[in-house]
């Protein structure tokens, strides 16, 4: 038989917005990754140069390190799931965008940079909003259904 604590970290953990979050989630970084990845390999494919797709990455990455804490302070000033939804509708613009820009004029190494630090600051903003959310979705009940509630979302 399970006692009280079981139940609630079963029911918290399997609630439609927690697994909606989830899903979301991780359909979102891995499309965002997969598009900087691939975008970074389309630079070392038409320059040849490991340098310069060094210096994309690179590029790339200085966002995160930057941003993530504002990203975090705005996540306690602003509405979770408002802000959830903007970065989201806000990134899938940059890569409509993208796209349409590339379709037009091609290769283009600033656009890419351009479009990669973008990306990474949005995903620099987004992931301590959804992170600070949790406590929101799953409760406050036990502290062992937000450990592992956390647990599932940095896995993904």
């Amino acid at each position: 038989m399970k006692n009280s604590s079981e139940t609630t970290l079963q029911s918290s953990l399997r609630s439609a917005n927690f697994i909606l979050l989830v899903l979301g989630q991780g359909i979102s970084l891995f499309g965002n990754t997969m598009l900087r990845f691939a975008m970074s390999m389309w630079v070392l494919d038409e320059t040849a140069s490991s340098t310069t797709f060094a210096t994309v990455l690179a590029i790339s990455v200085i966002p995160t390190i930057l941003i993530s804490p504002f990203g975090g302070v705005m996540a306690d000033r602003v509405s979770k799931r408002a802000m959830m939804v903007a970065l989201d509708i806000i990134s899938g613009i940059v890569t409509l965008l993208a796209t349409v820009f590339f379709a037009l004029s091609g290769f283009n190494i600033l656009a890419i940079a351009i479009m990669q630090v973008v990306l990474a600051v949005l995903d620099a903003m987004e992931t301590p909003v959804v992170q600070s959310a949790l406590p929101q979705i799953i409760g406050r009940e036990s502290s062992t259904d937000l450990r592992r509630g956390t647990a599932i979302i940095n896995q993904v």
